[in-house]
């Protein structure tokens, strides 16, 4: 059959279809136009409850931000004080509230007050404000109760005092909010929804609950509105009409009678959105269940809309297109008769220049001349050919830059072509490609007797999918590593006819990545704990040192917030100084006292750094840490074995200058003691002499024996020794008891906070504990200023600091005035403040550090003293105990010969 036949015959069928289309197509217009009414009016319906929910939620968010007034906050908390004071709470309200109704003066007296108060007065200017506003009364009561749901403010007369029995005041205590369905208020004379707030002061505590009577009009007032607009403005006959939960009328466009029940409807429920339709009206009906305020009254949105408007447009449109299509149907078959006319010559000769270059005669251009579709059809023929050459030739000139091998080779692995990179990377390929090179011959040379074992290219032809491997090849003494991969090309039943391989050299890349194994084995088996972490702080990585020293397993670590190990022992300006540190880009350092899993304390020094990227960008942190729990039980101890060496050290010295005073206060005591039996003699025959003159008269020989006594006892002398004496006994008793008191001072309990210290009087006292180290070597002098402001300090480990710097200063004179004349140096202590700071001095004139040995002093076993005679410990003690501890600095100043300076800087604030 000719192609002119099968178009005109062809085309019955199509014509048919048109009209069947066409029928289709309105019914179709039709549904979708109702649709489209229909989610219309829903999406009206559900904007407009949303408004009425936003108009309830505004009212209720104000009275709730009401609540927070000073007014309100006072007059309940007075009112729950005053009832508070009452010995029986409920039996006073029940009092009232039985005389509420009773004209009696007590009764009015009480209302009086309630209305007649600042707040009630502050409610009516609150209620005349939305008067005024709106153009009548908005809210029509309110009133405010205390915690005891008796009432305290209101503008007009409620129908009891106690509230507390309603349902409104206590789901407002429970749930914070509560609305009303409507109802009709006596108190108020109008349909009205109640609102209801609970108060609370301001630390949460309940207090009261504040009610406003909200008549109905408010609520229905955007319906009104959207009448309007619908009427008014869009010309549209829908009607609307708002019911309650159990189907009464709040309000409706058609007449109708307020809050009277309608007869049920059986509507098809979707959601929140529920439809109707009969032979007249389309309806549809929405609920406000979004969660809004709404939601727990259950009301109702429903709008009408009649068929007749709203199918009008479509009807007529149905008409329309039937006509046309029957008028496009007839032309259209002419048309297809002269059409197939002009189709069937070209057709052939395209048909045959098709041929041609479907069997690869790319340089082929199709015969004909037309100057239609098919001629423009024929002339794309001969673009297409045209354009695959280029292509041909492009994609041969990419394949020779490209920076991959390419090869491409044949089912026997017959190397059919390679590309300039392939070549580079193999140079056995060099050769007259008319050779046929075997693959593996080419690649392995020819002792190479079959293909490798794991050749994605065997793989390739065996299946016919892509594969892929790493190679190693031996390449100029050296191991090179190659990714080849393996992709086939597929004849029509998906065999491969031959396959593409591509190789890279990814030498580096496995070198690379062998080195961030290695890295990473170094990093699983470091002592030191490693955490890796966001910005925001969570864990991203831990090894497994962290597992071990925390008690936290790597699972339980990954996600969470390095507060897990928080011990309480920092405070919060501590971690905030700490990421102020990291988040500005520098490394943090310092010592954490954590708590493991089980709860138990531990110590660790950790360094935490930011992570940054190419363009500088923070995108997390690691952290380095190490436990020095035992390091830190090993300081103490050396401090204390350093303590008690100073002791040592101390304590014959001390005992010399105690022994000294108390050596002439015991000579000064035996003296009184036997000036005192002297004394004794003389009183008693002084009291001889007494009774005598009382009886007879006083004997000559009494008088005379007297005389021998005081003679004999030296009276003057002992009237002018003994004072002296005294005082002497006195003075000694001062030293003793100021050296006793400076022993005191300087064995400060040790504290784990620091304390508001004298550092003059800490420093004084430690002089005056090692008079004996130092006084027989040098003069100590002190320069303290007078003011100086008490400094956070831990005042044990500062003493022992003081204590080793003098007794090394007292070293240093004596090493430096060995074998010379007995003069003696001079040590010099002064103390400044610094704005934020206290500088301490210790300044000597002993034999001074070689400038070697400067950045060594405080290195723990560092000394230069002779064996036996030193530990080394000292100054690292110091430099701890200084900078660790109580975060100041330690420097040194020093020239052999002249002697040297210690300062000592202490931050006044921690």
């Amino acid at each position: 059959m000719k192609i002119r036949t099968k178009l005109i015959l062809s085309f019955l069928p199509f014509a048919f279809l048109i009209g069947v289309v066409g029928f289709y197509a309105t019914e179709i217009s039709r549904q979708i136009l109702e649709d489209t009414i229909r989610k219309d009016a829903q999406s009206l319906a559900m904007e407009t409850m949303n408004e009425l929910n936003n108009l309830i939620s505004l009212q209720l968010e104000n009275y709730g931000a009401y609540t927070l007034s000073g007014s309100i906050q006072e007059t309940l908390e007075q009112s729950n004080l005053e009832f508070q004071a009452l010995p029986d709470i409920e039996a006073h309200i029940d009092r009232i509230d039985a005389q509420w109704t009773d004209p009696s003066s007590e009764s009015m007296r009480i209302v009086k007050s309630l209305q007649e108060n600042d707040l009630a007065e502050d409610f009516r200017r609150n209620m005349d404000h939305y008067k005024k506003s709106y153009g009548y009364d908005i809210i029509v009561e309110m009133f405010l109760t205390n915690k005891y749901g008796a009432n305290v403010v209101q503008t007009g007369k409620p129908s009891d005092f106690r509230q507390n029995d309603e349902d409104w005041w206590r789901q407002a205590h429970d749930n914070r909010f509560f609305i009303g369905d409507v109802e009709y208020d006596e108190s108020a004379g109008f349909y009205s929804l109640c609102l209801a707030v609970r108060v609370d002061d301001l630390s949460g505590e309940f207090i009261g609950v504040l009610k406003a009577v909200v008549n109905i009009e408010y609520v229905i007032h955007p319906l009104k509105e959207l009448q309007k607009i619908e009427f008014d403005v869009n010309n549209r006959r829908r009607e609307f009409h708002l019911e309650t939960n159990d189907g009464r009328w709040i309000y409706a466009t058609h007449p109708f009678i307020f809050m009277q029940r309608r007869a049920d409807s059986h509507y098809n429920q979707d959601g929140s959105v529920a439809h109707k339709t009969d032979n007249n009206m389309l309806m549809v009906q929405t609920a406000a269940n979004d969660g809004g305020v709404l939601s727990s009254l259950g009301w109702k949105l429903v709008i009408e809309e009649p068929k007749s408007d709203a199918f009008a447009a479509s009807n007529r449109l149905s008409r329309d297109i039937l006509l046309v299509t029957a008028i496009m149907t007839l032309v259209s078959m002419f048309v297809a008769w002269g059409v197939s006319l002009t189709i069937s010559r070209p057709l052939h000769e395209l048909q045959q220049g098709a041929k041609k270059i479907a069997a690869g005669d790319i340089n082929y251009k199709v015969a004909t001349k037309a100057k239609d579709e098919i001629g423009s059809l024929s002339r794309v023929f001969d673009y297409m050919t045209n354009e695959i050459r280029e292509s041909e030739q492009k994609s041969k000139h990419i394949l020779e830059h490209f920076n991959l091998g390419v090869a491409l080779f044949a089912p026997d692995m017959r190397i059919l072509e390679t590309n300039t990179k392939m070549r580079e990377l193999f140079p056995g390929l060099n050769v007259d490609q008319q050779q046929q090179l075997i693959c593996y011959h080419a690649l392995h040379g020819l002792d190479q007797e079959e293909p490798c074992a794991d050749c994605p290219v065997v793989w390739t032809f065996q299946d016919s999918k892509t594969h892929e491997t790493v190679k190693e090849v031996q390449a100029d003494d050296e191991i090179r590593h190659y990714r080849i991969a393996s992709a086939p090309i597929l004849d029509s039943e998906n065999q491969a006819v031959s396959s593409i391989m591509m190789v890279e050299d990814v030498t580096d890349r496995v070198k690379r990545d062998r080195s961030l194994m290695r890295l990473a084995t170094a990093v699983d088996q470091a002592k030191e704990t490693i955490v890796v972490t966001d910005l925001s702080g969570d864990i991203q990585y831990a090894n497994p040192a962290f597992e071990k020293i925390t008690g936290y397993t790597l699972d339980e670590a990954i996600g969470q917030n390095p507060r897990i190990l928080k011990s309480g022992k920092h405070d919060d300006s501590f971690y905030a100084e700490l990421w102020d540190t990291i988040s500005s880009g520098r490394v943090w350092s310092g010592e954490f006292i954590n708590k493991k899993k089980d709860g138990s304390l531990y110590s660790e020094y950790a360094t935490i750094s930011p992570i940054t990227n190419d363009a500088g960008a923070i995108e997390g942190y690691v952290a380095v840490k190490r436990d020095i729990t035992q390091e830190n039980q090993l300081k103490a101890e050396l401090q204390q074995a350093q303590k008690l060496e100073s002791i040592g050290q101390l304590a014959a010295g001390i005992a010399h200058e105690i022994n000294t005073p108390t050596q002439f206060i015991g000579d000064n005591t035996r003296f009184l003691n036997d000036g005192f039996r002297d004394i004794e003699k003389i009183l008693d025959k002084y009291n001889e002499l007494k009774e005598a003159a009382k009886k007879d008269g006083v004997p000559r020989d009494l008088i005379e024996e007297l005389e021998a006594i005081i003679e004999d006892c030296d009276l003057e002398f002992l009237k002018e020794e003994i004072p002296t004496a005294i005082e002497r006994s006195l003075v000694g008793i001062e030293r003793v008891t100021k050296i006793v008191r400076a022993m005191k001072d300087f064995s400060h309990p040790g504290s784990d906070e620091a304390t508001l210290t004298d550092i003059n009087k800490a420093i004084d006292s430690t002089v005056t504990v090692a008079r004996n180290e130092w006084k027989y070597v040098a003069d100590l002098e002190t320069d303290f200023e007078e003011k100086l402001p008490l400094t956070p300090c831990f005042p044990g480990p500062f003493n022992q600091v003081i204590l080793n710097m003098i007794i090394n200063a007292s070293h240093a004179i004596a090493e430096k005035n060995s074998g010379e004349s007995a003069e003696k140096g001079k040590i010099i202590i002064s103390t400044r403040s610094d704005n934020d700071w206290v500088e301490i001095r210790i300044a000597d004139t002993g034999a001074g550090i070689a400038e070697a040995n400067l950045g060594k002093i405080f290195d723990h076993f560092f000394t230069t003293k002779p064996v036996g005679k030193g530990t080394g410990q000292g100054l690292a003690i110091a430099y701890a105990t200084i900078v660790e501890q109580h975060k100041g600095t330690i420097d040194v100043e020093s020239k052999v010969g002249e002697g040297t300076t210690f300062i000592i800087r202490l931050p006044l604030k921690q």
